[in-house]
C-alpha cells in the first residue's frame, strides 16, 4: 500500500513535470470563423493544480500510514516491555492465583499485559494509538488511587502495585524505535 501509493505520487510529479514544457495548442471548436483562442495554457495550469492537490492528499495518507506501522512497531516493543517487567517482577502469585497448568492464570497474564500496555499508551500518547484507555487505566494515570481500586476489576485490584510500579519506571525511551527525533 506505501509502495503504491509512492508510485502514484511519482508518477503526478512525472506528469507536472511534463505539463510545465509542454507547448501543446487546444482551440475551441466553437471559434467558428474567428481567431481560434489558445487554451492549452489554461488546461494545463488547470491540471497542474489539480495533481497538486492529488499529490497533498496522497502524501497525508502515506503518512498517516507510516505513522500506523510505527505505532505498530511500538505496540510489539511495549508488549515484550510489560512482559519481561511482570515475568521479572518477583513476585510468584502476582495474581491472586497459582500459576499452574491451568489457563486462568495465562489468561490473566494476558489481561495484565494489556492493561499494562493501555496504562503506557495513554500516559505518553505519542506512542499510543491516539485515545486514551478505560476508566481504570485513566484513573492509574491520574494518580487516583481510590477511583483506580473502584474501577478495577479483581485482577487489576490484585496487580495495582505492578501498574503503578510499571508507569514510574516507564520511560519512551526504553522503545528501540522510539527517538526524540520523531517528536515534532
Amino acid at each position: 500500500m506505501v509502495e503504491d501509493i509512492r508510485l502514484e505520487i511519482s508518477k503526478m510529479q512525472a506528469r507536472i513535470e511534463f505539463l510545465k514544457k509542454d507547448r501543446t495548442v487546444v482551440n475551441s471548436i466553437f471559434s467558428q470563423g474567428g481567431t481560434p483562442y489558445n487554451h492549452g495554457p489554461y488546461f494545463r495550469k488547470l491540471e497542474t493544480k489539480n495533481l497538486k492537490a492529488k499529490i497533498k492528499r496522497r502524501e497525508v495518507k502515506l503518512k498517516k500510514l507510516l505513522d500506523m506501522a510505527n505505532k505498530h512497531d511500538y505496540r510489539k516493543e511495549l508488549e515484550e516491555y510489560v512482559t519481561n517487567k511482570l515475568n521479572n517482577s518477583g513476585s510468584v502469585d502476582m495474581v491472586g492465583i497459582s500459576r499452574s497448568v491451568d489457563h486462568l492464570p495465562i489468561l490473566a497474564d494476558h489481561h495484565i499485559i494489556n492493561i499494562g500496555i493501555s496504562i503506557l499508551e495513554t500516559k505518553y500518547p505519542e506512542i499510543g494509538p491516539g485515545y486514551a484507555g478505560g476508566g481504570f487505566v485513566q484513573a492509574v494515570v491520574d494518580n487516583n488511587l481510590m477511583e483506580a481500586m473502584g474501577r478495577a476489576d479483581h485482577i487489576c485490584a490484585n496487580n495495582i502495585k505492578f501498574f503503578c510500579t510499571l508507569l514510574y519506571n516507564f520511560s519512551p525511551y526504553h522503545l528501540k524505535s522510539y527517538s526524540h527525533e520523531m517528536q515534532g
